[in-house]
C-alpha cells in the first residue's frame, strides 16, 4: 500500500504541474492578446485622423478589427463603420462618374486654391485644373462643400428612386463625416420621410453617437 501511496502522490503531482504549466500558459497568451488589443478611445482617434485624410477603408477595417465587449461602445463603432463605408463608396462612385473629357465646375481647396475644372479622376482623388495647371488633388485636399457640388452636378437630386435615395444616404455620411453636420441633419430628415428603414438606420446612429436625429 505504501508503494502504491507513493505512486498515487507521484501521479497527482505530475497532474498539478501540468495544471499549473496549463494556467501559466493562458494567462501568458491573454497578456499578449491584452497588449496587443488597441485601446477603443486610441482607435477612435485613429480612426477620426483616417476620416481627415479621407481614408475611409482603412478607418473601418480600423474599428471592424477590435474585439469590443460594452454594447454602448459596439453600438457606436458600428455606426462609424457605417458612416465610414457610406463615405467611402461616396467617393469611389464620384470617381466613376467623372467623364474622360472631364467637367467644367468651379471648386475649392482645403488651402483656398481655387479650380476651375476637374480633368479627370484617378483611385483617391481628381485632377483638377487651375491658375497653375493641372494637379492631381487628393479628396482629403478638396473643400467638403465642393466635393457636394460635384455630386450634385453629377447626380439627380431625387428621392423618389431607390437609387437616388441611396446616392442621397451616402453624401449624407459622407457630409457627417466631414463636419458639416447640420447640412446632413436636414438632408437626413427629407430622406427619413421617404424611407422608413434610412429613419431606423439614421436614429440608430444618432443614438450612438449621442447626437439628435
Amino acid at each position: 500500500t505504501l508503494g502504491r501511496s507513493r505512486s498515487h502522490v507521484r501521479t497527482w503531482q505530475l497532474r498539478l504541474h501540468r495544471h499549473i504549466k496549463h494556467l501559466k500558459h493562458i494567462a501568458s497568451q491573454e497578456s499578449i492578446v491584452e497588449r496587443k488589443a488597441p485601446d477603443y478611445d486610441d482607435a477612435k482617434l485613429k480612426f477620426r485622423a483616417l476620416v481627415t485624410q479621407a481614408k475611409y477603408t482603412e478607418a473601418s477595417e480600423l474599428l471592424r478589427d477590435m474585439v469590443i465587449n460594452k454594447k454602448h461602445d459596439k453600438d457606436e463603432r458600428d455606426s462609424l463603420i457605417y458612416l465610414s463605408d457610406s463615405a467611402d463608396t461616396f467617393l469611389k462612385t464620384l470617381e466613376e462618374v467623372i467623364p474622360n473629357v472631364g467637367v467644367k465646375i468651379d471648386l475649392v481647396g482645403n488651402d483656398g486654391e481655387k479650380y476651375q475644372r476637374i480633368a479627370n479622376s484617378k483611385s483617391g482623388g481628381l485632377t483638377l485644373q487651375g491658375a497653375a495647371g493641372e494637379t492631381f488633388v487628393p479628396w482629403a485636399r478638396i473643400s467638403p462643400s465642393s466635393v457636394l457640388s460635384i455630386h450634385q452636378r453629377a447626380f439627380s437630386q431625387t428621392l423618389s428612386t431607390p437609387v437616388g435615395q441611396r446616392r442621397t444616404e451616402q453624401a449624407i455620411c459622407f457630409a457627417w463625416l466631414t463636419g458639416m453636420k447640420d447640412k446632413a441633419k436636414l438632408a437626413a430628415g427629407k430622406l427619413a420621410n421617404e424611407n422608413r428603414n434610412f429613419r431606423k438606420r439614421w436614429n440608430y446612429t444618432m443614438q450612438a453617437l449621442r447626437e439628435k436625429p
